[in-house]
């Protein structure tokens, strides 16, 4: 019996899900959006461009998804709610649905961090969008989002971003926009730890470390909300 290629095992998963015949010459494309640039000689044959269509390709299936879905939810609202939705933790979760992880070409001697493999299943999800919107079946690639989405507790996404809420209570007190500065990034490089700090009108408020400045920043933020907060009790 033929082993059938880690592409064609999508296809036909794909298939499965969305209800539509794809063509051989589809898993071409597939094969492309399963390559990270580890396993690559050049970035041209990594899944790098097809990532970069997917994202466009899930922010509108998603925007449509919620526009739906919530009918009394503001733009900010459903702006906030999307972030979190197409987020590289979110896109990782997803990605399980469908067992993607199984069918990704990385060099796993250099990638061995969890943090670093959950980043690739993000990507090459949305490697996976842009190559079914150039497929032909182009619909395959809102049907595999709407199926990824089915069943999906939006309320654990509902929770604002500390940042912008930061940002939106400090512009309604008219503090001023915050703004982040990294301070020092300490440890070894497969393991860094950054120091960053949330400054109001070039005050500092609060400092955070994190493995990452998105993650220093966010504990920063929700430090300097709790300050906020201390000060708005006090008046």
């Amino acid at each position: 019996m033929e082993r059938l290629s880690k592409a064609e095992r999508l296809r036909k998963t794909i298939e499965e899900i969305t209800g539509l015949n794809l063509k051989s010459k589809d898993e071409r494309l597939l094969e492309k959006a399963l390559k990270h640039p580890s396993v690559c000689r050049e970035s041209k044959d990594s899944y790098q461009r097809l990532e970069f269509l997917g994202d466009a390709v899930f922010n509108l299936a998603v925007s449509n998804l919620i526009f739906r879905k919530f009918p009394d939810f503001s733009e900010g609202e459903l702006s906030r709610l999307k972030a979190n939705l197409v987020s590289e933790a979110n896109l990782s979760y997803l990605s399980k649905k469908i067992n993607l992880a199984d069918y990704l070409y990385f060099n796993r001697r250099q990638i061995t961090l969890q943090r670093a493999v959950k980043s690739i299943e993000a990507e090459a999800l949305e490697a996976v969008a842009g190559a079914l919107y150039l497929s032909s079946q182009p619909q395959s690639a809102v049907k595999l989002i709407e199926f990824l989405f089915k069943g999906f507790r939006f309320s654990k996404c509902f929770a604002a971003d500390p940042k912008s809420t930061l940002q939106e209570k400090l512009a309604a007190l008219k503090f001023g926009f915050p703004e982040y500065r990294l301070i020092k990034k300490m440890g070894k490089a497969h393991r860094p730890l950054f120091e960053v700090e949330v400054l109001v009108n070039d005050t500092p408020w609060a400092k955070a470390r994190g493995r990452s400045k998105k993650e220093a920043e966010t504990k920063a933020a929700l430090r300097a909300l709790k300050r906020l907060e201390k000060q708005t009790n006090e008046r």
